[in-house]
Formats: structure tokens, sequence, C-alpha cells
């Protein structure tokens, strides 16, 4: 991976500064976000956007996978990072990407227009004005709003569908997040159920055979089966569930990128090429030989 990327000052000013793991995961994706649109596997990567998971981040980063959550969490909740999970990665967007990476403000809009703007206009003014018009709107909304989750550490929805994709390949995606299903998710976190017991949960019911379609009905749960209240407290139930025939799920191969570059000739000799190909755009066989080749060395 080549190329470099400025930081403003004011990145000290930022709210999670003194977290060294929130600085550390964000500077990191700063650097791994598409510097232009590529595809990837068929996929639109736009500027600003990068492909990975959770586990890879932590492997990356050395931020274990729990903290990684908590950081993602504050990242979209500060409003600097959105994500779209799928049943196998989830694309990540740095929403104010453009303007870090050109050395402007990271905190919020008001204080970058104030800082950046020494004569605003009436129009720059006005806007001001009305953004913090909508923040009061937000916060008052997000605070008679019951269905807003309490006790789930911050998390957002979109969370705890990355855990059911995570550990539930073998169920059905969810590919809408509905108003029903957040329903059921503040429900439960509402009940006292924390991001960790929606985690245990969804590897009891991957590990349990009849949930994931082996059965006589070739019959599979989905989200809302798993978390709906009923007769039958089927979370609680997965929850406290010892699987009989469970079965560990496979975490993803990892490959890493060498620190050094030249290594890729060592295992490549005639592919000058592959060295100023950006990591993520090789592909995973070549990308495994690398590793292997760095674990020898």
């Amino acid at each position: 991976m080549s190329g470099w990327i400025k930081l403003h000052r004011q990145l000290m000013e930022w709210e999670w500064y003194q977290d060294s793991n929130m600085v550390h995961l964000y500077l990191h994706m700063l650097m791994k976000a598409n510097r232009e649109p590529k595809k990837w596997k068929g996929v639109m990567v736009e500027a600003g956007q990068f492909i990975a998971g959770r586990e890879t981040l932590s492997f990356d980063t050395g931020i274990s996978v729990q903290t990684i959550r908590t950081c993602i969490a504050r990242l979209q909740e500060s409003g600097l990072l959105t994500s779209k999970p799928t049943n196998k990665y989830t694309l990540f967007t740095l929403v104010k990407w453009g303007s870090v990476v050109n050395g402007d403000d990271i905190t919020n809009q008001q204080t970058n227009q104030q800082l950046t703007n020494n004569q605003p206009t009436t129009n720059q003014q006005l806007t001001t004005n009305k953004n913090i018009e909508k923040d009061k709107k937000d916060k008052n909304k997000k605070n008679t709003t019951p269905q807003t989750p309490q006790g789930a550490g911050g998390m957002p929805y979109t969370e705890i569908l990355e855990l059911y994709h995570e550990h539930c390949p073998s169920l059905p995606p969810v590919r809408n997040l509905n108003e029903q299903r957040k329903k059921l998710i503040s429900q439960r976190l509402n009940e006292g159920y924390t991001i960790a017991d929606f985690a245990q949960v969804f590897r009891n019911t991957e590990a349990d055979d009849f949930m994931t379609g082996k059965n006589d009905r070739k019959w599979k749960a989905n989200i809302d089966y798993i978390l709906r209240d009923g007769k039958e407290d089927k979370f609680l139930k997965l929850l406290e569930a010892t699987p009989a025939h469970a079965t560990p799920t496979q975490p993803e191969p990892q490959y890493f990128e060498p620190a050094n570059r030249s290594v890729i000739l060592q295992v490549f000799p005639n592919r000058t090429d592959l060295v100023d190909t950006p990591w993520s755009e090789l592909t995973p066989d070549v990308q495994q030989v690398i590793t292997e080749k760095c674990k020898e060395l």
C-alpha cells in the first residue's frame, strides 16, 4: 500500500483523542480507505470506503474484537463512520474522509465552520443555526422515543445485525432493518440483555442443527424467530443452551500485508507489478502465499 494522507492538528481536539484505541483504529481506517473508486469482486467501493470485518480490523491493529466493536459504535455515534453489513463482509464508509485527509477538522460541522471561516457569510451563519436547531430536535426526539434501547452501551442496530451475519452464516441474511426488527432488538436490550448476550445467542443458534436446517422440513430460523417474544422465550433458551451438536464456527483466514513490500518479490520474482498493487486488490490466493512466506521469515 502506497501514498499518504494529511492530518490536521485539530485531531488533538477530538473528544476521543485520549483514547489510544480510538485514535489507532480511526487512523487505520483513514489509511485503509480507497483514495478513488475501485471495484472489488464486483462491488464498487467508493473513495473513503473500504471492506473489512471486525476480525480483520482486530488482526491488523492488534486491538481486541470487543474493543473494535466499541470503537466502531463510538465512531458511528460521532457521525464519522457508517457501515453496511452483508453475510460475508462489511462495507465501511468514512463520512468525512474527504475533508479529514485534506487537513480539515474532524469534529462536528458547527465547530468546523467556526474554526475554518474567520469571516463567515450570512448564508453560512444561517446554515450553522439550522444545524444547531436540527441537533436540538434530534436530541429531543432521541430522549422521547420509546424504542431507544437503554443499557445497550451505545451500540446501534447495525452492530446487532453485524453480529448476526458474523455468527449465523447458515441462516437467511437480513436485507431490511425494518421497524419491527428495531422493536425486537430494542425490547431485548431494554430487558437487560447485553451485546455479548446477542453474540452468544447467535453462536448457539448457528451451532444448533435443527435451527440451521438439519431437520425433516429443512426449515431454518431467521433473526425474527430468534428475537421474538412468545410463550417460549426462544432468545433466553438459546442464550442458556449448550447445543448437543455444537460445532465451533471456523474463523475466516487472516492474511496480513508485509511491512516490507520487497517480500513480495521473494515470493513472486517475476511479478514486479504486485509491489505497487494495493493489498486489498490482490486475490486471496496471492495474499495467502505472501502471508505464509512472511511467517517463514
